[in-house]
């Protein structure tokens, strides 16, 4: 537990830990606000909007820089890093710019009938392109171990996100809160610059670099469809209003799972780097379990009793505290599950085996809600959720011991 410990404080992990916890009450405290800025049809019209974007922020640079994440560690030269790095930013704009006109063809189809959903989605586009100079930024100081500039970036975005959105929507509703947040990303400029030109990769195959980018990418989508399909699931079979309620009833627990989130951001290049260690794994895993194992209990359990009164206490609006209930108990296992193995998954390059566990999720989840919700209540798709969620991550785990144990044989894998 002391290497890890010294480990995450020599990659100034505390800094991370800071702006990470920032981040969530900036965050949570800005969904606070515009909650109660607008009624809960006004609410759920935004959300629809915000979830249907938020289905391609993994997609962002077409994962470009998870191909700098993960390479830019590894090289020691510097000229083969900057020649990393340069690529990756130049490629990366050139499949953000494809991304999205994609995207605009998407949203016509989907949102055509729905004029107001449809108008915020396409201006967020801006708000896309902004998020990919930031992540290209953000994948930079990361790869370099400088996480003190990483979280001040955080800090950055986080404080103009609140700053920029709440005064909009005060000031101009629905419209204003978009622009806020469209804008927010460009505030890094403020302090960090970011050089995009036409290079050709050099240190490495292209195709290896590619290889290991797109099955990031397909694994970050189908995970991340798997977190937000539940609402657009939910806004097919209920009301916007309805919507709403479920979408402020998860809040809490979705801004928890930081918790585990936090240290395996920080950890992340340093996994990469001792992917082959098989010492250095199992210590990661016993050591990250029992520091959270306890946390995650003791917060489960009294949010858990007292679900009622943090919902009203929170956002003043009757929600629904069984839903509350139910993905607290998600959260927990993510926590304990999905985030360490998901990411012990990548950093030792079994990207595929993760990307088919989150197809697993994904589906199941998708075709759970087609055939309960038509007849189930709103609480079916909390645990559709749970389910789903829970066996994922049981099947990472078991499928890193089985890397641990082909390392401690000599298999060839």
């Amino acid at each position: 537990m002391k290497t890890l410990i010294r480990d995450f404080y020599r990659n100034e992990g505390f800094w991370v830990v800071g702006s990470s916890i920032l981040g969530k009450v900036l965050g949570f405290l800005t969904t606070i606000i515009i909650a109660r800025l607008f009624s809960l049809d006004d609410f759920g019209i935004l959300t629809v909007a915000l979830n249907f974007i938020s289905f391609f922020l993994p997609a962002i640079g077409v994962s470009s820089s998870h191909g700098l994440l993960h390479f830019y560690p590894k090289e020691t030269e510097p000229e083969r890093k900057k020649n990393i790095l340069e690529y990756s930013n130049w490629t990366g704009f050139l499949l953000q710019i494809a991304l999205t006109v994609f995207i605009i063809i998407l949203s016509l189809v989907f949102y055509r009938n729905e004029v107001l959903v449809l108008q915020l989605s396409l201006f967020m586009m801006i708000r896309l392109f902004g998020l990919f100079l930031m992540g290209q930024k953000k994948a930079e100081l990361r790869a370099s171990f400088q996480n003190r500039k990483f979280a001040r970036l955080e800090n950055i975005f986080n404080f103009s996100l609140l700053i920029l959105g709440i005064l909009g929507a005060y000031f101009f509703g629905i419209w204003g809160y978009v622009i806020g947040i469209s804008i927010a990303p460009f505030t890094m400029f403020l302090f960090h610059k970011i050089t995009i030109k036409n290079v050709k990769i050099s240190a490495l195959p292209p195709r290896k670099y590619w290889n290991y980018s797109l099955a990031s990418l397909l694994t970050l989508l189908v995970f991340m469809w798997a977190v937000v399909i539940d609402v657009f699931l939910v806004a097919r079979y209920f009301t916007d209003r309805e919507v709403a309620v479920y979408k402020l009833s998860i809040i809490i627990p979705y801004h928890l799972i930081f918790i585990g989130q936090v240290y395996t951001l920080v950890m992340y290049p340093k996994l990469c780097k001792e992917s082959n260690n098989k010492r250095y794994l199992r210590e990661f895993v016993k050591n990250y379990m029992y520091i959270f194992a306890p946390i995650v209990f003791l917060l489960t359990l009294f949010s858990y009793i007292y679900a009622g009164e943090i919902l009203f206490l929170v956002f003043e609006k009757d929600l629904n505290p069984t839903i509350f209930r139910i993905m607290l108990i998600q959260m927990a296992m993510s926590i304990l599950l999905r985030i360490p193995f998901g990411n012990l998954l990548s950093a030792i390059g079994w990207i595929k085996q993760s990307f088919w566990i989150g197809v697993f999720v994904f589906v199941s989840i998708l075709g759970s809600a087609f055939l309960l919700l038509p007849t189930g209540k709103i609480e079916t798709m909390a645990y559709i959720s749970l389910f789903s969620n829970l066996t994922g991550g049981i099947i990472s785990a078991c499928i890193f011991f089985v890397y641990l144990k082909r390392q401690k044989n000599n298999l060839k894998y």
